[in-house]
């Protein structure tokens, strides 16, 4: 190209087609990685006197959830309705869910402590509830009822003719991604009144 001449149009549009490309790629990269709010952890519940088994507690950094059960002859791994406390830690606030499910087990919470999940199970029904951790209010809920399902990360996997709890090498997994309020997209959501 002589001096003093600019690109020519095919190497304009060249260009232009080049940047929309590595834009695009970009933005579809971005997509795939979950999002670090909604990244779900398992906390662990313990108790809080070994000698007597009647309180446990899953802690996080700001929210505690508070389990009962009263006369266990030895520790506990799930836990009888109804009643849940969840305190948060920085402000000393606390609220009950009251409303009995069956019997807790799981306790998950998301990097920002905004969402809580629990996991409740009675006869032939399992269902994760979410539930916010300040209120004790529910948003939403999943049935799991008759399948195995695993939380990693942002999703929900979920296998009907699988045995055990990894849904890893199942032939044919359901998965639920977490939108950005941390709620499984495809969840029965719980109208506010």
């Amino acid at each position: 190209m002589p001096f003093g001449q600019g690109p020519s149009r095919v190497d304009t549009v060249k260009g232009l087609i080049i940047l929309l490309g590595v834009f695009g790629l970009a933005s579809c990269h971005a997509s795939a990685i979950p999002s670090k709010d909604c990244v779900l952890q398992k906390i662990p519940v313990i108790s809080t006197d070994p000698s007597r088994n009647e309180v446990y507690v899953a802690k996080r950094m700001a929210i505690e959830v508070q389990f009962r059960n009263e006369n266990a002859p030895k520790p506990a791994e799930v836990f009888p309705d109804p009643l849940v406390t969840v305190k948060n830690l920085t402000t000393a606030k606390s609220c009950n869910i009251e409303n009995g499910h069956g019997i807790w087990s799981s306790v998950y919470l998301d990097a920002n402590e905004r969402v809580l999940i629990l996991n409740a199970y009675s006869g032939a029904s399992d269902t994760l509830y979410f539930y916010d951790p300040k209120t004790c209010r529910k948003l939403a809920e999943l049935d799991v009822s008759g399948k195995s399902w695993e939380i990693s990360g942002d999703r929900i996997r979920t296998h009907q003719y699988c045995m055990g709890d990894d849904v890893t090498p199942c032939p044919s997994i359901q998965e639920f991604r977490l939108d950005n309020r941390c709620l499984a997209k495809d969840s029965k959501s719980i109208p506010i009144k």
